[in-house]
C-alpha cells in the first residue's frame, strides 16, 4: 500500500441520482495530502427506482437509502455523514 493508500480521507462526498427506472449513488473520498485533486470514487450503490409520483415518499426514501447503503458496502466503509451531498 502507498502512503495516499494508508491515509484517513479529509472529506467525504455523496452523490445520488434518483430516477424512474432505477436510483444510483457514488461515495468519493479527498485525501490530506491531495486537498486540491478531484475526489476519488471509492464506492458505488444501485437501487430501484425513486419517481415521488408514480412510487411514493416511502419508496423513494427506501429506494435512496439502500442504494446510499450499497455505496457504502461497496467502498467498506461503515455508513455516516457526508462532508457534501448532492442528490438529483
Amino acid at each position: 500500500m502507498t502512503k495516499a493508500e494508508n491515509e484517513q480521507p479529509v472529506a467525504t462526498y455523496l452523490a445520488v441520482d434518483a430516477g424512474g427506472s432505477n436510483t444510483v449513488a457514488w461515495l468519493g473520498e479527498s485525501l490530506p495530502s491531495q486537498p486540491s485533486a478531484m475526489p476519488r470514487v471509492v464506492g458505488r450503490g444501485r437501487s430501484g427506482p425513486a419517481n415521488l409520483r408514480r412510487a411514493g415518499v416511502s419508496a423513494v426514501v427506501k429506494a435512496i437509502g439502500a442504494a446510499v447503503d450499497d455505496a457504502f458496502e461497496d467502498a467498506g466503509r461503515a455508513r455516516h455523514a457526508a462532508s457534501i451531498a448532492c442528490c438529483g
